[in-house]
């Protein structure tokens, strides 16, 4: 089992044990040049990762974490941006949605997953305190719906927490169907 910083069992492990093969989620460490390695069996849950090559791909701030993005989406993302007005924003753009998004832009990055399925956090996101900015710091990394999230432990176990909150509400209120859900 992991043990934290403080040498005891980290309480996340409790919550959620990670078996290998990977089942969407993990607690892993940062190299010394704060690089994550994706682990074997992420592509069950993140259909666009191919270690064939390197992927660039696209990483946005999340609700508490780094978000990644498939490279269709870093095209898009590109794409979408030039087309946004090149002139200088004036008072009366404040709120609109070219504003908003021109300021969203400039809070993403690239990131370049290598062929050994490693890569870096991006610098601005360990500066502005989105994600762990130590090397070895430890990360919890959730794959899903084809993204991958990238997340201080400590976020994740509230955020896990909270999610727990809500399933037992749904559970105890009825599970919503699929129409619900908007599928």
């Amino acid at each position: 089992m992991p043990l934290d910083s403080g040498g005891t069992v980290s309480s996340l492990w409790v919550l959620f044990p990670v078996t290998e093969p990977f089942q969407g989620f993990g607690l892993y460490t940062l190299d010394e040049r704060c690089r994550l390695v994706l682990p074997r069996g992420l592509e069950s849950f993140v259909t666009w990762f191919d270690e064939s090559e390197p992927r660039d791909c696209l990483a946005v701030p999340g609700r508490r974490g780094l978000v990644l993005f498939p490279p269709t989406a870093l095209a898009e993302h590109r794409e979408l941006v030039a087309r946004l007005p090149t002139s200088d924003s004036r008072p009366d753009d404040l709120g609109s949605s070219a504003f908003e998004l021109a300021r969203t832009a400039t809070i993403t990055w690239t990131v370049t997953i290598g062929k050994d399925r490693r890569f870096q956090l991006p610098l601005g996101a360990r500066e502005l305190g989105i994600v762990p900015a130590v090397a070895n710091a430890r990360v919890g990394l959730v794959a899903f719906r084809g993204v991958i999230e990238i997340w201080h432990p400590s976020e994740l176990r509230e955020q896990i927490q909270e999610a727990a909150g809500r399933w037992a509400d749904l559970k105890a209120h009825g599970l919503p169907t699929p129409r619900d859900l908007g599928s």
